[in-house]
């Protein structure tokens, strides 16, 4: 006969498990019924809630109704965001003398933060159509839509400018930028001894606190209310600070002049515009 022997087990273990091993059956009767307990308890108030929502619906329907929506009129938002309209006058043809002719339009920008990055146009006389030229403007600035040294054989007296595409600043891309003062003496107005040449002369200082890489200088000449004369050059750039003369010629005769308009073209939106010079501060005190 083999003896077993149990070792660490109490007498008390020993009648806890003769005790469990008789009433198992109806321990497990009294764990489920308390699952039936709670199974019936849950089910019980989910339909209590589901009862009540359908009870509460048609009040809860009638509170929703009577809340307003506020939509968002994009409609409205658009036309109020919408850039004033570029004030561009009637073109005009100048005679530049052989055969050449200038086309010149004025515009203006009348918006306070909106600038006209690109404006692409050209003019037509007849069947004469000039190549497509561009130029931005800045906000509240004035600039002439130009196309110079056109040659023709035919006579071109009229004509008609043709927009075809303007490209505004985003309401969303608004940008920071330093403004960019140029001062413009009065210029002057001279005519070579032997009538070959006329030009104009004038003094540009650079006020801001850019260096500025190269500037597109647009001249205009009038005689009375009539333009006489326009050209456009592109000249080196201004460092901050620095003042230099500027000199624009035309090589065919002119009416007299009363009037000159100088308008500098810089594009400001444009970093590469702009350059530093390299060099540590001190070197420019020693």
């Amino acid at each position: 006969m083999i003896d077993y022997q149990i070792h660490d087990v109490s007498e008390k273990d020993i009648k806890f498990g003769l005790w469990f091993l008789h009433n198992k059956r109806k321990i497990q009767k009294v764990f489920f019924g308390i699952f039936l307990l709670f199974g019936i308890s849950m089910l019980g108030y989910g339909i209590y809630g589901f009862i009540s929502y359908g009870i509460q619906l048609p009040e809860e329907t009638r509170i929703l109704s009577t809340i307003s929506i506020k939509h968002i009129n994009f409609a409205d938002f658009k036309s109020k965001h919408v850039p004033l309209p570029l004030e561009i006058s009637e073109p005009e043809i100048v005679y530049a003398g052989g055969q050449n002719y200038d086309f010149v339009a004025q515009a203006t920008n009348f918006n306070e933060e909106r600038a006209v990055l690109n404006i692409s146009y050209q003019f037509v006389s007849g069947n004469f159509t000039t190549p497509i030229s561009s130029v931005m403007i800045l906000p509240n600035q004035t600039v002439y839509l130009l196309s110079l040294g056109n040659k023709s054989e035919q006579r071109l007296s009229t004509a008609e400018l043709k927009i075809l595409d303007t490209q505004w600043q985003s309401i969303w891309q608004k940008q920071p930028v330093d403004k960019v003062e140029i001062d413009i003496n009065e210029p002057k107005f001279k005519i070579a001894s032997d009538l070959s040449r006329s030009w104009v002369e004038f003094t540009a200082a650079n006020k801001s606190l850019k260096n500025i890489w190269e500037v597109a200088w647009q001249v205009v000449l009038f005689s009375g209310r009539r333009i006489a004369g326009v050209n456009q050059i592109t000249t080196g750039g201004l460092i901050a600070g620095e003042t230099k003369d500027f000199e624009v010629s035309w090589f065919e005769k002119l009416p007299k002049v009363t009037q000159i308009n100088v308008i500098p073209i810089i594009n400001i939106y444009d970093q590469d515009s702009f350059y530093e010079i390299p060099g540590k501060a001190s070197d420019l005190y020693y």
